[in-house]
């Protein structure tokens, strides 16, 4: 699919209202606040071969993700996850390129989807 950013997945979690602050809001400017940092962790990892650190870094940012509705970010990161999860990193790079990629597609849907985070 297409789909970079879940449109039924925002409207739930724009209906979420906590302290007058939607969950969407809330959770897009956790996301953006940590994608980068989480990024740098996997990469980290697979240049250490250390495939259970890349795959738990990626198990995260799957969950996070998906819970937003990034829906190509999260299959990227499962991919990544399922990889390292065989005990190796050995060639994992296309899809850690890959990876980056959707997450840079995802950061612009996401800072496109509202107001510009305080």
């Amino acid at each position: 699919g297409d789909v970079v950013l879940d449109p039924e997945r925002m409207a739930l979690l724009s209906e979420l209202v906590k302290d007058g602050v939607s969950f969407f809001d809330r959770t897009r400017t956790s996301f953006l606040s940590g994608v980068d940092l989480t990024l740098a962790e996997i990469r980290t990892a697979v240049s250490d071969a250390d495939a259970e650190a890349t795959s738990a870094a990626a198990h995260q940012l799957k969950g996070s993700a998906l819970n937003l509705g990034l829906v190509q970010v999260g299959t990227a990161a499962a991919a990544v996850e399922t990889y390292a999860g065989t005990g190796s990193t050995d060639g994992i790079a296309p899809l850690i390129s890959a990876l980056a990629s959707t997450i840079a597609v995802g950061v612009e849907a996401l800072k496109a989807a509202g107001p510009a985070p305080e």
